[in-house]
């Protein structure tokens, strides 16, 4: 087991490798950028993770549903001729 100032050495090294990707240092100013537009705006979350977080909840709702009713009986698909 390590010790806490072992592991703080540690996080620290791994903050020090991520901030030279340059792909870590845009998300972060991507991070920054919609905190501070959320801070203008009066926004606590981007509604983008709303819609996303809302999305899942449904798909997941829906997927719970299936699963405690079973497939659905007596079901016909419809063909359709393709007309180009």
């Amino acid at each position: 087991m390590q010790t806490i100032a072992q592991l703080k050495q540690m996080r620290q090294e791994m903050i020090d490798e991520l901030s030279k990707m340059p792909e870590y240092r845009a998300v972060q100013a991507m991070k920054k950028f919609i905190d501070e537009m959320s801070e203008i705006y009066g926004s606590d979350a981007p509604t983008v993770e709303n819609k996303n977080q809302s999305d899942a909840n449904s798909a997941a709702k829906a997927i719970e549903k299936r699963i405690v009713e079973g497939p659905v009986e007596n079901v016909t698909q419809r063909v359709r001729a393709y007309s180009p």
